[in-house]
């Protein structure tokens, strides 16, 4: 086989793997942005407001509209500003992921300092200081990539939350084991809630982390399967959140059903 056939095969097969990836990447966004709208309406709509629940929604609703602008392929410019958009975005959701695990393992913890030290202005704060941060990390990682230690420092960021989500749990099953007043399947739920972030993290964002450290000998389609995985990121966010927030599953089936039984009443309406 001549080296310009090798050539000609290669570049066939980069344009048929990124045809693939845009496709599998449109399925995802019509799926996740949907569903992260609806949670942030329900979240929004609830008297329990959960600050940094709102906040991650909303670094993944930007995540998904970056996605949206880069798969339609406009002009190089506006697919470089909107990367950059997309990694603070991807970022902050991380930070929120941790606040969010950090709140639960107060409120099982420690759940009387919790009951009376939160407040709405420290939320606030928290807050603003996430989305700041993730701008001092996200701004020199994005421009320096091609250095080494942009790559060491993005590695490392995305390594951080494991540690974090493990002492959380750890703390959490210790604080539960001697709980008496929660039965057996409220102790398995609330476990749940700390266990199943660390599983989602470890499958979309191991193989991203591996890929800084073996980045040489990392083929195009192993990139393609990488950047799905994070990119499946808010999905997987928002179907925690589903089966995880007691109540929300509840409201969403009330109202299905709800505007159901008003179709069949308006059905027989008409037929009478």
């Amino acid at each position: 086989m001549s080296t310009d056939h090798k050539i000609s095969r290669y570049y066939e097969d980069e344009i048929n793997y990124y045809y693939i990836q845009n496709i599998v990447i449109w399925i995802i966004i019509s799926i996740s942005l949907p569903l992260t709208v609806m949670a942030l309406y329900f979240l929004v709509q609830d008297k329990n407001i959960q600050t940094y629940v709102i906040n991650l929604f909303i670094s993944d609703v930007i995540q998904l509209c970056c996605l949206v602008i880069v798969t339609a392929d406009p002009k190089q410019e506006i697919v470089l500003v909107c990367l950059m958009i997309y990694w603070y975005a991807e970022m902050t959701s991380i930070n929120f992921m941790v606040c969010v695990a950090f709140e639960r393992y107060l409120a099982i913890a420690h759940p009387l300092w919790y009951r009376f030290s939160r407040s709405v202005k420290i939320n606030a704060v928290v807050c603003v200081v996430v989305w700041l941060l993730s701008v001092v990390l996200a701004v020199p990682m994005f421009f320096l990539y091609e250095e080494g230690i942009a790559v060491i420092m993005s590695a490392t960021f995305h390594l951080l939350p494991f540690p974090c989500f493990i002492f959380f749990l750890v703390g959490a099953v210790r604080a539960l084991s001697a709980a008496i007043h929660l039965n057996s399947v409220e102790k398995r739920r609330i476990i749940g809630t700390l266990v199943l972030p660390i599983l989602t993290y470890s499958m979309l964002f191991t193989p991203f982390i591996i890929r800084h450290f073996v980045e040489e000998i990392i083929s195009m389609k192993i990139t393609i399967i990488i950047f799905i995985c994070i990119s499946l990121s808010p999905l997987a966010n928002v179907i925690l959140y589903v089966f995880i927030r007691r109540g929300f599953l509840d409201k969403l089936l009330v109202s299905l059903c709800c505007k159901m039984d008003e179709n069949e009443n308006n059905t027989s309406e008409t037929a009478l």
